[in-house]
């Protein structure tokens, strides 16, 4: 998971799922949409109207690899080039779900030490019964003390800032 929050609309994620299914590589798919990130050429060319989708074809032969090539042709014929980098996060998170590897967003005032890092994946592992966890670390000074973790649409927030949050809500609701 990147810093930012991708939110991932059906359309992509009905192509994750495809993808999934043919068996191609999630990793080629990151590495296709990241070329395109890299190029605003590519981007422009390949969801360009005025370029024919042979010449496309021709391009997309030449740039990506034969295993990827297919898929970023159909993505082209439906106009939906744009789309590839929001189709590869769909496909990583759908491989960390199939793999049963949560990843957790863990945002801290302090860094927490490697052997407290350790134990707060093993703690996730267990409470979750996971394979596995990825630790996405994130400093937020504005948490003042403690941690806020969000894993899926929960968020666990053990900061000083939540607390104080907390308790003026207590006070204002009487």
């Amino acid at each position: 998971m990147s810093n930012k929050t991708t939110i991932i609309d059906g359309v992509s994620k009905r192509y994750a799922v495809a993808l999934a299914e043919l068996k191609i590589d999630p990793a080629a798919v990151m590495e296709a949409a990241a070329l395109a990130e890299k190029s605003a050429e590519l981007t422009e060319s390949m969801t360009n109207p005025s370029i024919s989708l042979s010449e496309k074809y021709r391009a997309i032969d030449r740039i990506f690899s034969e295993d990827i090539s297919a898929f970023i042709k159909v993505l082209c014929k439906n106009d939906d080039f744009h789309r590839l980098s929001e189709i590869a996060e769909a496909c990583r998170r759908n491989e960390l779900k199939t793999k049963n590897i949560a990843e957790v967003r863990f945002e801290y005032a302090v860094r927490p030490s490697d052997e407290q890092l350790k134990k707060i994946k093993s703690a996730l592992i267990k409470k979750f019964d996971l394979s596995d966890v990825v630790l996405n670390l994130n400093e937020n000074e504005n948490l003042i003390g403690g941690y806020r973790m969000t894993i899926g649409d929960k968020v666990y927030d053990k900061s000083a800032a939540g607390a104080y949050e907390r308790m003026r809500a207590a006070f204002t609701r009487r």
